[in-house]
């Protein structure tokens, strides 16, 4: 047995060259328990028998990985076994211990039993996956498994001793943590069987040994749509636990996760309008980065921008949460949401929808009755946005270009050569308007694309876009980057 090795770290050959290393010892022996023991049930059954010798637990979670490696193989002969043995691991709870000490699973004479407990919840996980399938007569074990965990001790959660260091997240403690990640699969597990509010109420309760934590909330704020799905009654009825308005910071963790997890939907928006509202009001407890590097307060923008399209507020007015986050927020994330709607649309292709055009219009109408440059020189993307009425397009951007400069100079030219054929006026009109800028040193315009332009323009039969013509010609030459040479005549 692994246990009589009487070192704790490491042991050595007598003749002192080779060093045995425990963790190396203990991926070789994973190696061994799933390619020769597992498959042997009379070695598989004395292994099982006499668990509770062993003293070293980082043995106990490679029999985990391995017995994970044969449940993904879809080898469930043994899965009994495997869920009774996962029972037995939780029995070892997780240990208190000072945060500059921490209990090794290498060590039996201080035992660490937090990676055996986090495989136990990483092998439910996989028995949770489409993919496995594992047979239904195993969802009575499972739902025990993940109430063991979902309500015991957890001492980075419990202690408050995040995992991920540097830059606090809580939802990505909470994917990090044994007993947060097991409540995102006790969600999972409701699709299987719809029976997972009674843990749930237990851990809301005022009464539960482990008050729920931020990393908890995040997991749940995350994962309110799908428990919507399976229990929407319940759901609602509980809306306040998931989203506690009395406990502003366990608030601001469940709000944030929920708008960074999940896209615009109708029916949430009906249930969650209240949150909405309760978050325009206090924007400053949602102002925390996930590690991806979003910000939920622009993307709380992204998200209200996406129910004005669905129709589920106006534009403006008393009941315009849309108009509401413009006047509780900044031109920093007025010129976001403008540029994530300009890129989304530019990506959409040709075809939208008349209600949402019309809509999306709209928008823009009111924000450059504003005038604001931050936010309208990234008109970039909304003028390339094949899906707009390129009239329209075309206007708008005059508009913009009468307030400000507007980013990628070139793609602007490239775009309005797009649309000569059949809008020459609007056309000619905003590339005098950029020519009028041409004295700028970040400006360069291709000699093709100057041409056809100017080409066009002496062709027309209004007499007000051949004049512009020739000023555009008269701007480009004594902007220095033209000769004469270079533009036809």
């Amino acid at each position: 047995m692994p246990n009589e090795w009487k070192k704790e770290d490491e042991l050595r050959r007598d003749d002192e060259f080779v060093e045995i290393n425990i963790k190396a010892l203990a991926e070789a022996f994973q190696t061994t328990f799933k390619e020769s023991i597992i498959p042997d049930s009379n070695r598989f059954r004395f292994w099982m028998e006499n668990s509770k010798k062993i003293e070293r637990p980082i043995y106990v979670r490679m029999m985990i990985y391995a017995m994970q490696a044969h449940l993904k193989e879809k080898n469930f002969n043994q899965l009994n076994e495997w869920l009774t043995f996962c029972e037995w691991v939780l029995s070892h709870s997780d240990q208190e211990h000072d945060a500059d000490y921490r209990p090794s699973d290498e060590s039996k004479e201080n035992p660490n039993w937090s990676n055996s407990r986090r495989a136990v919840g990483d092998f439910i996980g996989v028995c949770l996956e489409k993919e496995v399938d594992i047979p239904i007569i195993a969802r009575e074990q499972l739902a025990k498994l993940l109430e063991t965990i979902c309500t015991q001790y957890d001492w980075p959660l419990d202690e408050n001793h995040p995992k991920v260091m540097n830059e606090y997240d809580p939802l990505t403690e909470g994917i990090n943590n044994t007993r947060s990640r097991a409540l995102e699969n006790l969600v999972t597990f409701g699709f299987w069987l719809r029976d997972l509010t009674t843990i749930l109420e237990r851990r809301f309760s005022s009464e539960a040994n482990y008050p729920l934590t931020l990393p908890e909330y995040a997991i749940l704020g995350k994962n309110y749509p799908w428990i919507c799905s399976l229990n929407e009654t319940w759901a609602i009825k509980h809306k306040s636990d998931f989203f506690p308005q009395s406990k502003l910071p366990e608030w601001g963790v469940a709000f944030s996760s929920f708008v960074l997890g999940n896209q615009a939907f109708k029916p949430i928006f009906k249930i969650l309008k209240d949150e909405f509202n309760f978050a325009l009001r206090h924007l400053r407890n949602i102002k925390n980065r996930n590690r991806g590097g979003h910000e939920p307060i622009a993307v709380l923008g992204e998200r209200l921008f996406n129910y004005y399209l669905l129709d589920m507020f106006p534009l403006k007015g008393q009941e315009s949460l849309l108009e509401r986050f413009y006047q509780q927020t900044d031109k920093k994330y007025w010129a976001n949401l403008f540029n994530d709607i300009g890129h989304r649309l530019w990506k959409t292709g040709k075809h939208l929808n008349q209600n949402t055009e019309d809509r999306v219009r709209k928008f823009c109408d009111w924000r450059l009755k504003f005038e604001e440059p931050t936010e309208l020189q990234y008109f970039t993307t909304w003028l390339q946005a094949e899906c707009l009425d390129p009239e329209w397009r075309l206007k708008a951007y005059s508009k913009v270009l009468d307030i400000c400069e507007v980013e990628d100079w070139g793609m602007h030219v490239k775009t309005l050569c797009e649309m000569l054929p059949n809008h020459t006026e609007m056309v000619v009109e905003c590339f005098f308007k950029l020519t009028e800028g041409t004295k700028k040193d970040n400006i360069h315009i291709q000699k093709e694309e100057a041409n056809a332009i100017l080409k066009a323009g002496r062709e027309s039969k209004d007499d007000s876009v051949r004049s512009k013509t020739k000023l555009i010609r008269e701007n480009l030459l004594n902007s220095g980057r033209f000769v004469l040479p270079d533009l036809e005549d």
